[in-house]
């Protein structure tokens, strides 16, 4: 078979795991149309130089799969430069580097972070928890979006919504200042007592759960 005979064959598997890929990394919907618009280019480039280097090993669509990641990849880099969790994130885990990723390389409020984590995570995010995550990452600048004049005239002729964030950093600083000294306490604590109190607090785990 003509290698551009096998792409055209495999274009809907093509861009179905190039959906699959965006939504499993909650890339947003027109991003998501441009990435699979990249994979399609990528592919054909060069005379169809990746396809051709399909040797039989496995199925063709497990070698597309793995091909189009790697793309991602990629991608992400050429478009964000390469991220990297704060030592922070790392420290309090995996939870801790998805909700950085999403507010730092993709841009996302917190409000629409905790949108997609607890609605497409099925069901191993929470709130709470991501509310207590949030206030103990670093803050750190999110990544440039552009925005045509007209949103920044928009924003720049209202000033009650100007008012309303300046008072939300005020709330934030504070909670941090709190989470601080809340977690200086807690490290005072033992290992079993600062057990129960994450199971309760981030957990959000009945008392009998954690007696259990």
């Amino acid at each position: 078979m003509e290698t551009a005979d096998l792409f055209l064959q495999n274009l809907s598997t093509i861009e179905r795991i190039a959906a699959f890929i965006c939504r499993r990394n909650h890339v947003r919907d027109d991003d998501a149309a441009e990435f699979t618009a990249e994979v399609r280019l990528r592919l054909i480039e060069n005379d169809y130089a990746i396809i051709r280097k399909f040797e039989g090993r496995s199925s063709f669509s497990t070698y597309l799969t793995t091909v189009i990641t790697r793309l991602y990849h990629q991608y992400r880099i050429e478009q964000w430069g390469k991220w990297r969790p704060s030592a922070e994130a790392k420290r309090l885990g995996d939870k801790a580097i998805t909700l950085e990723r999403l507010l730092t390389r993709d841009g996302y409020t917190f409000t629409e972070a905790v949108s997609i984590l607890t609605t497409r995570a099925g069901g191993v995010y929470t709130v709470v928890e991501l509310e207590s995550i949030y206030v103990r990452l670093p803050s750190r600048q999110p990544r440039p979006v552009l925005v045509n004049d007209d949103v920044s005239a928009d924003a720049a002729s209202t000033p009650a919504v100007a008012e309303e964030q300046l008072q939300a950093r005020d709330r934030e600083r504070t909670v941090r200042t709190a989470a601080q000294a809340i977690d200086r306490v807690i490290a005072a604590l033992s290992p079993e007592d600062r057990l129960i109190l994450r199971m309760r607090f981030w957990g959000t785990c009945k008392v009998p759960e954690i007696a259990r």
